[in-house]
């Protein structure tokens, strides 16, 4: 899933597609590149696209990562965060059942004749998920994407990057001052933060509805065990507060609900979905009206429409990032008021006369459609809440306002970097891409925006492949029974810039429960992703070193542990020297450095299991890859001391134990970093995970012979 103007005017792409560019013809290697998985891709996009990070590598890999911020956000908000019905018919209902005493609960009724009625957001890009907040993509493929998985990924992406939809002087992660990190607890599922006079343009205009914190959470899918396979209503339960789902409080009820209906128990749907796969695909990571939820949620408001203290099916989330504007593009006109030359006329046209539609594939690099406000398109200077006259942020100001977190994100945003007028980027990084057409975040359709317009900056060395079979065999041989095999690849027809997009749009829904074209992919898409982007990688410096030679003494993997300037803490790490870095022949021999970052969830060992792949196309074989240093840093958060406050970003300690053992400890956060310096809790909580990561880069260029940089003429 994704400024002020002075930030928006230094990154903002040209009014006009700026034009094929020429590669330079002198450029500096430093044999360093920076790549991930999921969340490490994500830490790879932003890491590549703040300050001058750049200027240490050579290239990226973002396997399923959003090299778009932009897109990313705007799907959140859009999607995951959308699909209610328009202000108007709440504010109805609202009064209908406050007229009604004997009509109450419509708003968590999804059947209601009314509100059921309202249309949800349809994705109008190709392959992007359907869903909305009530009904969030599941998926298996990774990990277990249910609605608990979400809330820990928002709450930690919040946390690393700074919560985009809100402004709240107080802190970078909570949406208001009155939610604290002494009170988020589950006592706000029975005792919300009420706030009234809370102005939202799209859904409480006039103020004179409460807005309140709000729990979720993943539901129990629980059905009957009758003929029909009835789906268990918890509007029907008889619930008295919390449910505790370990002790069997649910299973109990339901059981007396099937009885009712003429079932003999209620059956709860395995970790895999094995007992019911179709009924668990369908309702897993959906909201279930009328459940007690326990999972307080940190980055969203809700409003109240039926002032019952909590958030019912039908209330809408508040999100309040940017002020509102007309994204009609920098030309500052809507299509039926172009003139065909860049300019506006009264007459009402057709089509898009100026050309400047946003279409990833086709017009990347268009402005109107976008999601993003660039200078020239019209906008309201009424602050972040979209209504006049409330004095919140940025009303009034004379300039186009967003929410400082969601300056934050933009200012990391690693496609408009590249595409920015007069940026280096194009001639200093070259990218690596993947993503499937099931992705469950749509991180597939976010490369490929990226990577579609660096087609339209650099065509000739830049191509989007459309399943990995469509890469060319070398000698251009149809692939043998239609089976790809990265190390046969031409990786010289692949070029500098690659997207590839993977998935069958015909696959079997027993394929896709198995994660074809998902997050991670099948088996078989794993060894592909992993083996393509490493013999790109190899080439990529080839032009550069030369072929590889054939190594004879074994690979190394071991673990580091330093002590990290930038944490102030012991931090770990895991080094895999490549084949042959021991021979006595080699001992001057220097190699290229590969980071290779994990994902959500996982660990630098899991990530590190990887390099037995890595290591057999390093071996003897008749076209061996470069030999080069593999480095899979931690992106798991550091434990803090509940004792004295002292961090120790380690797994174990000295004597083996680990620390999620120790109750003196816990952690910074959920899961993961996502390898950026923190946002944090309010100011001063800023662990600089990020930083630290390039303080691990020059720790490996000291102890480790890597390649110095190397400037040369490229052909």
């Amino acid at each position: 899933m994704r400024r002020l103007v002075s930030i928006l005017a230094a990154l903002a792409l040209t009014a006009c597609a700026p034009g094929k560019q020429t590669p330079p013809k002198t450029r500096t290697y430093t044999f360093h590149a920076l790549s991930g998985i999921s969340m490490g891709a994500i830490g790879t996009d932003f890491l590549a696209g703040s300050g001058d990070n750049w200027k240490r590598l050579d290239a990226i890999a973002a396997m399923g990562g959003p090299l778009d911020a932009t897109y990313f956000l705007s799907r959140i908000t859009q999607l995951q965060m959308g699909g209610f019905c328009p202000y108007a018919t709440l504010d109805e209902v609202a009064q209908q059942e406050a007229a009604d005493p004997t009509h109450k609960d419509r708003f968590d009724d999804p059947n209601d004749p009314v509100l059921s009625q309202c249309d949800h957001p349809v994705p109008p890009i190709a392959f992007e998920r359907q869903e909305d907040y009530n009904h969030w993509a599941f998926t298996t493929s990774g990990a277990h994407f249910n609605r608990d998985e979400y809330i820990d990924i928002l709450y930690d992406l919040s946390l690393a990057m700074g919560n985009p939809l809100y402004y709240n002087p107080d802190s970078p992660f909570f949406p208001v001052p009155q939610m604290t990190k002494a009170n988020f607890n589950e006592d706000l599922c029975d005792h919300p933060i009420v706030l009234h006079d809370f102005f939202d343009a799209k859904f409480n205009p006039e103020g004179k509805y409460p807005v309140i914190s709000y729990c979720d959470g993943q539901p129990p899918v629980l059905y009957c065990d009758d003929p029909s396979q009835t789906l268990v209503d918890y509007c029907k339960l008889p619930f008295t507060g919390p449910p505790t789902v370990a002790s069997g409080e649910v299973q109990s009820l339901a059981d007396a609900y099937c009885q009712s209906i003429g079932g003999t128990k209620a059956l709860t749907a395995g970790q895999n979905g094995n007992e019911n796969p179709d009924l668990y695909y369908q309702w897993e990571g959906v909201f279930r009206a009328c459940y007690p939820y326990t999972n307080p949620v940190s980055f969203a408001l809700a409003v109240d429409f039926n002032g019952n203290g909590r958030r019912d099916y039908f209330e809408p989330v508040i999100s309040e990032e940017t002020e509102p504007f007309q994204d009609v593009g920098t030309d500052g006109c809507p299509d039926a008021e172009e003139d065909g030359k860049g300019g506006c006329t009264a007459h009402n046209q057709t089509g898009d006369p100026n050309h400047d539609n946003f279409d990833p594939v086709k017009n990347p690099l268009g402005t109107e459609g976008d999601g993003i406000w660039e200078p020239g398109e019209p906008y309201q200077d009424v602050g972040l809440d979209g209504v006049p006259g409330t004095h919140d942020y940025g009303e009034g100001n004379g300039k186009f306002d967003v929410s400082p977190m969601y300056a934050r994100w933009m200012a990391t945003d690693f496609r408009r970097r590249y595409l920015a007028k007069g940026s280096p980027l194009p001639g200093q990084i070259d990218v690596y891409a993947d993503g499937g057409i099931r992705d469950v975040f749509n991180l597939g359709v976010s490369a490929e925006m990226m990577t579609s317009a660096q087609r339209g900056l650099l065509p000739d060395v830049s191509h989007l492949f459309y399943r990995f079979t469509s890469i060319p065999q070398v000698g251009g041989a149809p692939w043998p029974n239609g089976v790809y095999d990265g190390t046969s690849a031409d990786y010289d027809a692949m070029g500098q810039n690659v997207f590839v997009r993977y998935g069958d749009p015909n696959a079997s829904p027993q394929d896709i429960r198995g994660g074809e074209g998902d997050h991670v992919g099948t088996y078989g898409e794993v060894i592909s992703r992993f083996t393509t982007y490493v013999e790109w990688l190899s080439h990529h410096w080839q032009r550069v070193l030369g072929p590889a030679t054939t190594p004879s003494s074994p690979p190394r993997q071991f673990s580091v542990t330093i002590f990290s300037e930038k944490l102030h803490a012991l931090r770990s790490f895991d080094v895999a020297l490549p084949p042959g870095y021991d021979d006595p022949a080699n001992k001057d021999t220097r190699y290229p450095v590969v980071f290779l970052l994990h994902g959500y969830g996982m660990d630098s060992a899991n990530m590190s299991n990887t390099f037995i792949v890595i290591q057999g196309l390093m071996s003897a074989r008749k076209n061996p890859i470069l030999p080069m240093i593999f480095v899979f840093p931690s992106g798991r958060c550091c434990y803090v001391s509940k004792a004295d406050g002292h961090k120790d970003c380690r797994d174990d300690d000295d004597n083996g134990n680990a620390l999620s053992d120790n109750p003196d400890f816990v952690r910074e956060c959920r899961t993961g970093t996502f390898f950026v310096n923190r946002a944090g809790f309010a100011a001063g909580d800023n662990t600089a995970y990020g930083d630290s990561l390039f303080e691990i880069m020059d720790y490996v260029d000291q102890h480790y012979r890597t390649l110095k940089p190397e400037t040369v003429t490229v052909k």
